[in-house]
């Protein structure tokens, strides 16, 4: 099947069947969401400056008020826009270090449910804790840690994460310099190739 264009501003998914190899018929639903340019382009203005008033943003994407704000609410139904917030200044606040820490769990642990799920929900409680990814590979989690000093990264290492039942390992690295920091995703531009199915066997 040739590509489709994406148009009308849709933002509901819809399903494409493909055939498969030999002719079968393929069980595989290929998710479509449906954004136009403008819908990508309200993303992207939003993205850099979430205090933007409607008629400023309206003004910025060639619309009216009225469907701007009918769009807009749309996104934020459809889940595309999940909040919007202030960007704090961490050395402001004296949070000036910045450190990455890998996790290993106790093989025993990782066979049940319930240490895995604990160290989970335990993470949730920690302030230092800023980001956190179950990841593929010999370490089970990434921690992105925010803290005052090595002292206090120190007692939150010792006292929490290392106390930790499942914890078996810990890694840690600190950050010396930003070179990028960005809250902007990538948002296909008006330049963009239209979309195309993937081929018949290929991963989606």
């Amino acid at each position: 099947m040739a590509g489709r264009r994406l148009q009308n501003g849709l933002s509901k998914p819809v399903f494409l069947k493909e055939n498969c190899v030999n002719g079968e018929p393929c069980t595989t639903e290929i998710p479509i969401i449906m954004l136009d340019r403008t819908d990508l382009q309200i993303l992207r203005e939003l993205q850099r400056d979430g205090r933007l008033t409607n008629q400023e943003l309206a003004d910025r994407v060639s619309l009216s008020p009225s469907p701007c704000l009918r769009r807009v609410r749309r996104l934020e139904d459809d889940g595309y826009i999940s909040k919007y917030v202030a960007m704090l200044n961490p050395d402001k606040l004296g949070l000036k270090l910045l450190a990455y820490v890998t996790i290993r769990l106790n093989k025993v642990f990782r066979a049940t449910d319930s240490p895995v799920s604990e160290f989970a929900k335990d993470v949730q409680s920690w302030p230092e804790v800023v980001e956190c990814y179950a990841m593929s590979g010999d370490m089970d989690y990434l921690l992105r840690v925010q803290v005052n000093d090595l002292p206090e990264f120190s007692r939150f290492a010792m006292d929490k994460l290392m106390r930790h039942p499942a914890v078996v390992d810990m890694r840690s690295s600190f950050a010396l310099q930003q070179i990028k920091q960005t809250h902007e995703l990538r948002v296909a531009g008006a330049g963009a190739p239209d979309f195309a199915p993937p081929k018949p066997g290929a991963g989606v």
